[in-house]
């Protein structure tokens, strides 16, 4: 019993409880990646099959893209540079710009720095990130070919970064590791001919969005939510202060306390009816004193018998 008991013990221990202790809780992130240049930039999928790119614009979660990507989709997947996947929302979108803000609900997350378009020059040396054709942390180098290139309704940069499938709505970025612009879309049948949104326009979507972009003690840029939701956070904060674990996390650790206490009991269970089943193999023997077979004497009797005739003769005689 106990073997079997030390066995169910460890097989538990190594596939249930030896990963919780690896993994972290729920709405945390990794900030830094040591073989990732831009730890903020993700891919984003959806369940209609499309493939593409964003980068994160506040460390309470929430990230810009394009709205051609998630428009219309139930099922938003964000995946980082650190493997860390997170479901997506639509918080708010500009089907005129081609721009959504994605919130993910998690905290601590590397966030991108915002820089100002307007400075952007023809010639600057420029970086687009994302994920092309699901190829993720993929990063493609060209120069500001155009600075005010009018398409429609709206200007936008032209670049000869490679921009391809599922680099939409990751950023453009110049040689400080500002972002400048967001890769939208390419001219068909061409090489080297691509364009991006300027930043200043993300900014007034998210301005026009309720959020506000502030700047940190670091002087980074990000989008700030907005006041009402900031107290709900800081409420929830202070409340989440003195516990130890997310409520989730420690949801799962009783999960697998209650399930730990299930394969003791199986154990148990199946050492009795195993021990239950010997016995009805082998009963117990009573204590019985078997007398020995007696022997075979029936050839000594007749030699005798006749031995005793040949006796008997000879006292006649």
């Amino acid at each position: 019993m106990k073997k079997l008991l030390c066995n169910t013990l460890l097989i538990f221990f190594f596939v249930f409880i030896s990963p919780s202790f690896s993994q972290k809780p729920p709405g945390d992130i990794k900030k830094k990646a040591d073989s990732v240049l831009f730890p903020w930039v993700v891919k984003i999928e959806t369940e209609t099959g499309n493939v593409g790119s964003g980068f994160v614009v506040n460390p309470s979660g929430y990230l810009i893209t394009n709205n051609h990507l998630v428009e219309g989709s139930k099922i938003i997947k964000v995946t980082f540079p650190s493997g860390d996947k997170f479901p997506g929302k639509v918080m708010c979108q500009d089907t005129n710009l081609d721009l959504s803000l994605i919130e993910l609900g998690v905290k601590n997350m590397p966030v991108a720095k915002l820089g100002n378009s307007s400075l952007v020059k023809v010639g600057d040396v420029v970086i687009v990130a994302g994920a092309p054709f699901g190829l993720d942390n993929t990063i493609t180098k060209g120069v500001i070919s155009h600075t005010d290139r009018q398409i429609g309704n709206h200007t936008y940069f032209q670049t000869d970064a490679a921009i391809n499938p599922g680099n939409s709505g990751g950023p453009l970025i110049n040689e400080k590791e500002e972002v400048v612009g967001v890769a939208t879309f390419i001219r068909e049948n061409s090489q080297g001919i691509g364009f991006a949104i300027p930043i200043n326009d993300a900014v007034d979507f998210l301005n026009n969005s309720g959020i506000s972009i502030v700047v940190s003690s670091d002087n980074i840029k990000y989008a700030f939510v907005p006041k009402e939701e900031t107290k709900q956070e800081e409420d929830v904060s202070k409340e989440t202060e003195t516990v130890p674990a997310p409520i989730q996390h420690r949801e799962s650790l009783l999960y697998k306390m209650m399930l730990l206490v299930f394969l003791i009991v199986i154990a148990f269970l199946s050492f009795i009816l195993i021990k239950m089943k010997k016995k009805k193999r082998f009963p117990k023997t009573q204590n019985v004193i078997y007398s020995p077979k007696p022997k075979n004497n029936y050839k000594d009797v007749k030699i005798e018998l006749g031995r005793e005739k040949e006796i008997g003769e000879e006292d006649k005689k």
